[in-house]
């Protein structure tokens, strides 16, 4: 009986394409405006979060390329050689071996044709003077091409190669200090060690060099305190052809570049220049970005001025220098790793072999800014991506949130008529075959399209947020726009699979109903998702308590030793904003349907329909009504974090330029002999537009009796001005800096001791407190000085320390200038102002003037606009500015689409409502009602998030500053970050959200106050 009953055979899957074709055609037809918002919102995402690291490729790029040219001060990359006899062959066969070492690992990044420079030893004057005699001149010899574009004639002309004396064109300084002028005959006497002994000088000429020129010539000149001659190169190597230097045992040995240039750093005969955090040169302000000691000392020492070179106990020698131009275009972050080994490798092969096999040739050193990004790579880049990651994280779920939002709403939207499909015979196969050709299509348009409109997306972002000078390094993405995307690809490739997976699952539950299964779930829905299943909320919950009790205690530890949160407390600030996200959207997610349920059952004590149908509405389905909570929640909590953090960024890095300037204007002068204290405060104070100014002298060699330590740093400022010139932060001290400075000119008639605020380093390793007292040795002195500490202050700015470089090993005292000058000149020392303060109207025609009359002070705007606007700076601002777009789109984007789907959905509900006797007014209110309770939780939730998150807004903010070193280094480690908040920008956010909940609720109204009956309540075909 069985055997004549036919078996069902499984259609194949070839037959089924044409059915699955018309069905997809008919569903398109139907829902084509909702998958265009899918595909939209998939694809501003992908463009969003593969822009971040995109854009952190061209900003970091841009941050090497910067840093190596900031440090380079004498040239990219130079290479001196100490000769003992020179000649033509021996410069050529150098520049060979150079050109050879180079062909192999740096050819690429170095220009060809490198421009030579000869130094002499120190050459001693043959005067009567005998002050002239006591003076020390040092020969350039440059070719006439380059002395040409570096140097400008004031009187005269330029030495010739062809004269048969060596001519030479001395500096205004050199000719006013021996009085010379063009046709003087000027003699010199060389070192002992030279087989001539005296060379006579024709004067032909006065010349100076020429502002910001960039080959050695110039900073080598300019200020260096000697006497400086231009001479011809050719004419000086025949000249010096004739004569040699007694030889010495040749400087050679396995060591690194960077103990080479830290060797020059620490030659008693090398000039020091200013450290690079204060040093300033209109249009281009330099900072160092690090803050450990061997950086801080190899920037200064990349910047050391060598205009005399003495070697191998004190024999002299001339000196060759080659200065070769970088290509820094080539330069990018993802060479800079090889580039790294390959400078090492070359300056490694010039210091140990080109001594040798070059004759008289006695040693040879490396260093420019291209050594720089030696020092750049390794922990700025990790600890940027690290940083910027993390935040990334967080922007990646709020995009895939938009996403999935859009998705399950596609495919609730069509629940409906899978269902009828279901139950008219349609198998699942029929089913996914309408869905997933849409979703891949989309998933591969959004992919391929979004991947190459992120190109243009960071172009318009570095035109916004990148200086001029730095939009170059756009290239690094624009060269190579395949291989860039490939780079960032995986982000958007785990975005579109999660998106993807997320909907195919959504698809999967749906081709499980059928008519009655959806009618039951459309009246109260029994599906529990599955982070509330395994209780995945309330682990979230518990670890964020744990989490946030090891913050509270690494913060405890940090405050019992007086010390600001250090990175293990920023690191777990980080970690607990992240959990708490999480967390507290799931808890709301558990107890929203508690607290409608407690909410119905106390409306339903009153009297009245509306608010009842309200809530009973929300309770039965309340899906939809969290879902617009929490999309709702999460853009007013993330968009006031990122606002919080921006406008926080933005101050610490207005305090930090206060930090470097002091004043509106700050730094060292030349000191002036011959003026007292007051005149030189009278002069200062009458320039115009200067409403302050104050003087002091900070003596940096000062050596303390019985600390830990031995550096140390005394800041004598003039007690009766510095206060109403000098900018005093909170993060310095609680009290006033009018109260400290009074107090030190109130002890001024002590002659015995100094009264002084020192900062919280002293008093936490010498375990000294207001009242107590210690001593401190000063060079050239036998008594020692005794300090009586008026005041501890957390933070004293004007650290010049070139050794450590941070604040907490930069020992500081502040003193009265009168009071300190008085106990030396009691003691047979006197001293002179060497640094100077201004305070300013803040007009830009008083910045122009004091910037032509002060070029080497520091300007604070300058400074500010540094630390505000570098490319690093404009890294983490991308980060913030695409977390508040993404919360913008989530808020207008799904509060409309969720409204209009919602209403849309619950036509028959409101139809029956005017069946049953309800007029448009009283459907309206209902509806109003809702809407109401879900716009006010929602504004609640999110405002109450949005707190929370601010809290942890400063540490994650001086985090990213210890990693990125985006203000000078030091100043990041020592100055507390204090938070602000925006409260004009987060009322336009809540202005913002309002008004799209009142465009919300009026679309809404409209749709269910004008339903048509007769069709809203049409039973369907089943």
């Amino acid at each position: 009986m069985s055997a004549g009953i036919p078996r069902l055979r499984r259609q194949g899957l070839w037959r089924m394409i044409p059915s699955i074709v018309r069905l997809t055609g008919w569903r398109f037809k139907r829902t084509w405006f909702l998958l265009v918002m899918v595909w939209l919102s998939l694809l501003v995402s992908v463009m969003l979060v593969c822009a971040i690291p995109l854009f952190s490729r061209v900003a970091i790029t841009a941050s090497i390329r910067s840093y190596a040219q900031t440090v380079r001060q004498d040239s990219d990359l130079q290479i001196s050689l100490g000769s003992t006899h020179i000649s033509d062959r021996q410069i050529q066969n150098a520049e060979q071996f150079i050109a050879q070492h180079m062909g192999t690992t740096l050819s690429s990044y170095i220009k060809p044709g490198p421009t030579v420079q000869i130094s002499s030893p120190g050459l001693q004057p043959v005067s009567d003077d005998p002050a002239i005699n006591r003076q020390v001149v040092n020969l350039q010899a440059l070719d006439s091409t380059t002395a040409a574009s570096q140097w400008h004639v004031v009187q005269g002309r330029f030495p010739s190669a062809s004269a048969t004396e060596l001519e030479v064109a001395f500096t205004s300084s050199a000719a006013r200090a021996f009085n010379l002028r063009p046709g003087s005959v000027f003699e010199v006497s060389l070192p002992e060690n030279a087989s001539f002994k005296n060379w006579r000088l024709s004067v032909v000429g006065i010349a100076d060099p020429k502002p910001q020129t960039v080959q050695g010539s110039s900073s080598i000149l300019s200020g260096s305190g000697n006497n400086i001659g231009l001479v011809s190169l050719p004419a000086l190597i025949a000249k010096a052809n004739t004569m040699t230097f007694t030889s010495v045992q040749k400087q050679v040995g396995a060591i690194s570049p960077t103990q080479q240039v830290l060797s020059l750093a620490d030659s008693p005969h090398q000039e020091t220049t200013a450290s690079l955090a204060h040093a300033s040169v209109r249009g281009t302000t330099v900072a160092p970005l690090h803050s450990t000691v061997a950086t801080t000392r190899t920037q200064s020492a990349l910047s050391q001025r060598i205009p005399v070179q003495k070697y191998s106990g004190g024999i002299e020698a001339f000196q060759i220098q080659y200065h070769y131009a970088v290509n820094y275009s080539q330069i990018d972050v993802d060479t800079v790793g090889a580039l790294e080994k390959n400078i090492q490798k070359f300056s490694s092969g010039i210091y140990t072999d080109l001594p040798q096999e070059i004759s008289d040739i006695q040693y040879a050193s490396v260093y420019g800014g291209f050594l720089a990004i030696e020092s750049f790579t390794d922990s700025t880049v990790i600890a940027l991506e690290i940083t910027q990651h993390f935040l990334l994280f967080l922007l990646f779920g709020l995009a895939l949130f938009l996403v999935n939002m859009f998705s399950h709403l596609l495919v609730e939207q069509q629940a409906a008529s899978i269902a009828v499909m279901r139950s008219r015979g349609a198998t699942r196969r029929h089913v996914f075959g309408i869905f997933v050709p849409q979703l891949i299509g989309s998933w591969l348009l959004a992919l391929i399209v979004g991947a190459f409109l992120t190109i243009g997306l960071v172009t318009w972002f570095a035109q916004f947020l990148l200086a001029p000078e730095y939009r170059n390094a756009l290239n690094v993405i624009t060269d190579r726009p395949v291989y860039a995307i490939q780079n960032v690809g995986w982000f958007a490739l785990v975005m579109v699979f999660v998106t993807l997976f997320v909907m195919l699952i959504a698809v999967y539950r749906a081709t499980n109903l059928n008519i009655l299964t959806m009618r039951r779930e459309s009246a109260r829905s029994q599906h529990v998702p599955f982070w509330k299943k395994f209780y995945l909320d309330l682990i979230l919950a518990l670890l964020l308590l744990l989490i946030f009790g090891a913050y509270l205690y690494v913060l405890h530890i940090y405050a019992n030793l007086n010390e600001p949160p250090g990175t293990s407390a920023e690191a777990f600030a980080m970690i607990t904003l992240f959990v708490l996200v999480f967390a507290v959207l799931l808890l709301f997610l558990r107890i929203f349907p508690w607290l409608l349920r407690l909410s119905t059952k106390l409306v339903a004590r009153r009297r009245g329909a509306t608010g009842l149908l309200s809530l009973a509405q929300m309770e039965r389905a309340p899906r939809v009504a969290s879902r617009m909570i929490l999309l709702l929640t999460l853009s007013i909590s993330l968009s006031s974090f990122f606002l919080t953090m921006i406008a926080t960024e933005q101050q610490n890095a207005k305090d930090t330029g206060t930090f470097l300037a002091i004043g509106d204007f700050g730094g060292s002068i030349t000191p002036d002999h011959d003026q007292t204290l007051s005149s030189l405060q009278k002069t200062y104070s009458h320039i115009p537009g200067v409403t302050s100014a104050t003087l002091g002298y900070i003596e940096t060699k000062a050596n303390p009796i019985g600390g830990p330590t031995t550096s140390f740093q005394i800041n004598a400022v003039d007690a009766d001005t510095y206060a109403q010139t000098a900018y005093w932060l909170p993060q310095y001290s609680k009290q006033s800096l009018a109260d400290l400075t009074q107090q030190m000119v109130v002890h001024r008639s002590n002659k015995d001791r100094l009264y002084g605020v020192v900062n919280r380093s002293i008093a936490d390793s010498w375990g000294v407190s207001p009242g107590s007292t210690f001593k401190v040795g000063l060079p050239g002195m036998n008594e020692d000085i005794t300090v009586s500490v008026l005041a501890i202050a957390d933070h004293l700015p004007g650290c010049s320390t070139l050794d450590g470089g941070t604040d907490e090993f930069c020992q500081q005292v502040l003193v009265d200038y009168q009071s300190y000058a008085s106990w030396l000149v009691n003691r047979g020392q006197t001293i002179q102002p060497d640094h100077l303060w201004l305070r300013t109207d803040g007009s830009e025609t008083t910045r122009e003037r004091l910037h032509t009359q002060f070029p080497d002070l520091l300007d604070r705007q300058d400074q500010v606009r540094l630390h505000q606007n570098g490319p690093l700076q404009a890294d983490i601002q991308v980060v913030f500015f695409v977390g508040i777009v993404l919360s913008v789109l989530l808020a207008l984007l799904g509060t409309i689409f969720s409204s209009w789907l919602s209403a849309r959905n619950r036509l028959a509900s409101f139809s029956i409502m005017r069946a049953l006797g309800m007029d448009k007014r009283q459907v309206s209110m209902v509806l109003f009602c809702e809407q109401s309770l879900i716009y006010c939780f929602a504004l609640i939730a999110g405002t109450g998030l949005g707190y929370l998150m601010t809290i942890f807004a400063s540490p994650i903010v001086g985090l990213m500053n210890r990693f990125l070193f985006i203000d000078s280094g030091w100043p990041a480690r020592s100055l507390a970050v204090l938070p602000v908040m925006p409260w004009q920008q987060l009322g336009m956010l809540l202005g913002i959200v309002i008004l799209l909940s009142i465009v919300a609720l009026l679309l809404m109204a409209r749709i269910v106050s004008h339903p048509k009956l007769a069709q809203a309540l049409r039973l369907n075909e089943d």
